[in-house]
């Protein structure tokens, strides 16, 4: 195969040869870095073997993670290392190593990666030991219970975070879901196989609009308004994008829902965030965002979206900002446009974006931001409907009618008053014609001597 390949070599020349030479040095990088099925049949290791011995975790280590909380320090730290290795793998990859939930269950079955789906059942606190909790910067850890359709008994599930909301209100009866790394499974009295499973967290999917299109409501809870979109909520973003990217509007606007206020979207928006809105206005600036972030492109599909900056009756000339999949066929782009529209969407956050006179003034100790609602959204529909016609410009024109209406009517009065003030006047006949004496001279009708 060498011999053969020296030829191809030295025929191709120094053109070919450097092509060659470089398309051989990453097929073999490649390889070194992805095993091949051969190798790994040979090897006997799985993805998560492999995985363990990068952690330093044995399959013994991992089996002691059970049904009760851990009862050494050594558990504990075998937990805490799960914890932190599988926020730093790729949620791709986990994924791809998932298998569902229809392979029966039994204490002979190895660890796995498992895709769970299910209704949640219980959330409890569990409190770290003190040195530990120094140590590894967390307090307290959660043990969730998810009734799992296709098993048996419910599932345990060991979490480093749960939303919130969930510490105060644990939403009971909602669907919930993640891929979790599968460690043990032990049999209770009735024979029923008991999984116990450690995961990032666990996913939400509430009854709303926007859990049944499939979104993780619960990364919601961490999102921060007044502020630019950082790293950790461009998951939800990109994911809630890609989401609508598959609705039509008239699914979230039937035809006999009205318009959304978006009053509480500026003065309240930590009550509103994930709300369905809808919104009628007109469009100012339409342009076409590019994303770079090549897993973004890769997991959620979305390689560009649409930025509109749009004008509502009631947002008293204060712009939003709605983000969109796709435009529908002949929609006017460009940072310039006069279109009237409707959109349907989600709020997401208070979006801080800085003006164009903060960017120039490089004198300010600390950049003013302005902070617009971001809403995600549908296509968008161009709306016949003139919004300028509101109630705002009715109320205008009333209001200068009645200013009209009462000048004309102060002015003839004050005419009339006036009127009838001089025929009150005591008078007397005035001459029709002043003879005025001239320059100089004597009055006309005096007499000379």
């Amino acid at each position: 195969m060498s011999f053969s390949l020296l030829q191809i070599l030295r025929r191709m020349g120094s053109r070919g040869g450097p092509v060659i030479l470089c398309w051989l040095m990453w097929i073999s990088h490649a390889l070194a870095q992805s095993p091949s099925t051969t190798e790994q049949a040979d090897s006997g290791q799985s993805p998560l073997q492999r995985l363990l011995d990068l952690w330093e975790i044995s399959m013994e280590d991992l089996g002691t993670i059970g049904m009760d909380p851990p009862a050494n320090a050594a558990r504990w730290n075998t937990l805490l290392t799960i914890f932190n290795r599988l926020q730093q793998i790729p949620p791709r990859s986990l994924e791809a190593w998932s298998i569902g939930t229809d392979d029966p269950l039994s204490e002979d079955v190895p660890p796995r990666f498992v895709k769970i789906t299910g209704s949640l059942l219980d959330v409890q606190t569990l409190q770290l030991p003190a040195k530990l909790g120094d140590s590894h910067g967390e307090n307290e850890i959660f043990v969730c219970r998810v009734s799992v359709e296709d098993w048996d008994a419910p599932a345990v599930v060991y979490v480093p975070r749960v939303p919130p909301s969930w510490q105060e209100q644990p939403p009971l009866g909602d669907t919930v879901g993640q891929v979790g790394l599968l460690t043990s499974v032990s049999a209770d009295t009735e024979g029923r196989a008991l999984p116990v499973l450690v995961a990032t967290a666990l996913q939400w999917h509430p009854d709303t609009p926007l859990g049944n299109l499939g979104v993780d409501v619960a990364a919601l809870e961490s999102v921060t308004d007044r502020t630019e979109l950082s790293s950790e909520e461009r998951e939800s973003f990109y994911a809630i994008l890609a989401a609508l990217s598959q609705v039509e509007i008239s699914e979230l606007w039937p035809d006999q829902a009205e318009a959304t206020s978006v009053v509480p979207l500026f003065n309240a928006p930590q009550t509103q965030r994930g709300e369905l809105v809808r919104l009628e206005g007109r469009a100012r600036r339409v342009v076409r965002v590019i994303v770079d972030e090549p897993d973004i492109r890769d997991r959620f599909g979305v390689g560009a979206y649409w930025e509109i900056d749009m004008f509502t009756p009631d947002s008293q000339r204060h712009p939003l900002v709605v983000c969109v999949p796709r435009l529908p066929a002949g929609f006017p782009t460009g940072r310039d446009v006069q279109v009237s529209l409707r959109v349907a969407g989600f709020f997401f956050k208070s979006w801080a974006y800085r003006t164009a006179a903060t960017e120039n003034d490089k004198a300010g100790p600390t950049p003013t931001r302005q902070s617009v609602p971001l809403i995600l959204a549908t296509q968008p529909v161009r709306w016949s409907r003139t919004w300028d016609t509101s109630a705002q410009w009715l109320t205008a024109v009333l209001l200068s009618v009645a200013f009209c209406l009462v000048f004309v009517t102060a002015w003839t009065l004050w005419r009339w008053q006036r009127r009838e003030a001089r025929q009150r006047l005591p008078g007397r006949s005035l001459p029709k014609q002043l003879d005025l004496p001239r320059d100089g001279g004597e009055h006309p009708s005096s007499e000379t001597n």
